[in-house]
């Protein structure tokens, strides 16, 4: 539950926040330091994956407009619009 200051409070409604077993000041400035770098790292990763992703939809897309455009000019030069 939370109070009207935001702050987390047991079912007693003490005042008082209520800790996490594993708060951030139990892990080393330098641990933490070296997740977060680990982390921001596979962020970077997976961006590099989905534009990698996205640039081959890209090219997918563009390739089948360029074949509708072709048959669709191939078509109209021989003057049979539907097949």
């Amino acid at each position: 539950m939370k109070d009207k200051k935001d702050k987390e409070v047991d079912l007693n409604n003490n005042q008082e926040p209520i800790t996490s077993i594993s708060s951030p000041n139990t892990i080393d400035e330098a641990e933490m330091m070296k997740e977060v770098n680990q982390k921001i790292l596979e962020l970077n990763d997976y961006a590099s994956f989905i534009k990698k992703k996205k640039s081959m939809i890209n090219i997918r897309n563009y390739f089948f407009l360029y074949q509708l455009i072709t048959e669709k000019e191939k078509k109209s030069k021989t003057g049979n619009e539907y097949g």
